[in-house]
Order: structure tokens, then sequence, then C-alpha cells
């Protein structure tokens, strides 16, 4: 899902800030000498490029000499980071065509994060209520899901069984070309009735080298990473989609070029 700060890294981060409040000229090495590790780990460990081991993290718990609560919360912080860590080494999970087909409606990979958030719930009532669908649509999407065993239903709530679920990349295909025209339907909609506080829509104009195409289309995708990363830490509450279109606007570009 370098991750940036894990939830152990920014519990760390405000320990380190704590002590630099109380005396300015506390270091980050000095906190990794109080901690008995090395500067260059603790650096890593709170821009979340490396988890804590168990026995690092028995150190780091009797260096801090925590009370009973904070261990408590530090130490579900652990698991949490554990399982973290553990879903990035998950391969990624491709698509193939006739899956792809078969979860063209955007309603589909919005409801696998759906179920990513913090208060997930276990009707199709509320998955309707939270992606603004109708219950019978909320069934219908589950049910199929449940079938491609993109899902599984345990004790009453549903679990997703690959976390990071990926399509094909330029090759033609009707039904990416369908997705993806949901997709920028949504910023449509959202343009007009979510308030700009919580959504971002911006665009630039440029005269450009066609020969950057294929070195820009993968900074995009970098880009795209980077950003998942970056708001899938913490406390996941809500679901967003993020589109990015980089395409030509003279025609002479369009002509000179297969359409895929």
């Amino acid at each position: 899902m370098s991750m940036g700060k894990t939830d152990v890294g920014i519990f760390l981060l405000n320990e380190l800030n704590k002590r630099k409040l109380q005396d300015p000229k506390y270091s980050l090495r000095a906190f990794a000498r109080d901690l008995k590790i090395s500067s260059g780990r603790l650096s890593d460990i709170l821009k979340g490029r490396r988890g804590l081991g168990p026995q690092v993290a028995q150190r780091i718990v009797e260096a801090l000499h925590l009370s009973v609560a904070e261990k408590e919360e530090f130490e579900l912080l652990l698991e949490k980071q554990i399982h973290y860590f553990s879903n990035l080494g998950r391969p990624l999970y491709s698509l193939n065509q006739d899956e792809l087909n078969a979860m063209v409606d955007w309603e589909y990979f919005a409801t696998l994060s759906l179920l990513e958030t913090r208060d997930a719930g276990i009707t199709t009532a509320w998955a309707a209520d939270r992606l603004g669908i109708s219950v019978a649509r909320a069934e219908e999407v589950l049910a199929r899901l449940e079938r491609m065993k993109m899902i599984v239903l345990k004790k009453k709530k549903y679990y997703l069984t690959h976390k990071r679920v990926v399509t094909t990349t330029d090759i033609p295909s009707a039904a990416l070309k369908e997705s993806h025209r949901q997709n920028i339907q949504q910023a449509l909609t959202s343009l007009y009735e979510d308030p700009v506080t919580l959504r971002e829509i911006s665009n630039i104009c440029m005269a450009i080298d066609v020969n950057q195409i294929p070195q820009a289309k993968q900074m995009i995708r970098d880009f795209r990473r980077k950003m998942s990363r970056f708001l899938e830490q913490g406390e996941k509450t809500e679901v967003y989609l993020l589109n990015v279109q980089l395409f030509p606007v003279t025609k002479n570009s369009r002509s000179q070029n297969l359409r895929g």
C-alpha cells in the first residue's frame, strides 16, 4: 500500500516533538541514542520505510517508560504496522479481461475500497447509503464480488481477498474505456455536488514534445502510487477517486497515432 509515515512512526515522531519542546537542542540522533537504535534506522521508521521487529519494539517500550495505557496503544499500533508491511509484500492481483468486463461499473472498485474503511458495515443498506446507490444495486455488487472471490463473507462481515487489484495498462479495452468514462463522470458529479474543501480539480494546458509522452505516462503512474501511499496511511474513513488525464487537444496529434 517509501510508504510515508506509519502509525508507529507517527507515535514516535510525536514523542520526539514533545522532547524537542522541553529541550530545543534535542535531536533525532539523541532520540535514537535514548531508544538504543541507530539514527539511520530511526529515520527510516519515522518515514515509514522500515518496520519494527519485536526485539527493537521491546527496547523502545522500555526506553520510553510508557504508562499501561500508552503501552497498550503502542502495541496496537505495532500490530497494525506488522499487518501494513505484510500487505506490501503481497503480489498485485491483475484482473483478466473477463473479470474486468464483470467489474466495469464504478461501484465495484468503490465497494472494494469501502470495505477497507474504519466503519465498514455488514449490511447492504450500509454500503448503499455510503455509496449513494440503491440497496438492490449494493446487493448485486456484493454478490458478484463474492462469486468472483474478490471478497469473502465471514461472521456476517465482508473481507477483501486481495489487497491490491489492478487492471491492464496500454492495452485497448472497451471495458477499460467504459470504466474510465464512468470515473470521469464521477469527477463531474463531484465538481457540482462536493464542496471545494473536499476535492481538488485542476488542469494545465501545455505545448509539448510528444516524444516525452512515454516518460510522462510513467511519471503519472509513479505519482498515482505515491499519492495512494500517502492518503492510505492512518485511519481510513472515506473512499476517494483520483483521476489523471493527459491527452492531445490539437487534432493533428490524434490523426498521427493509432487510436487505442
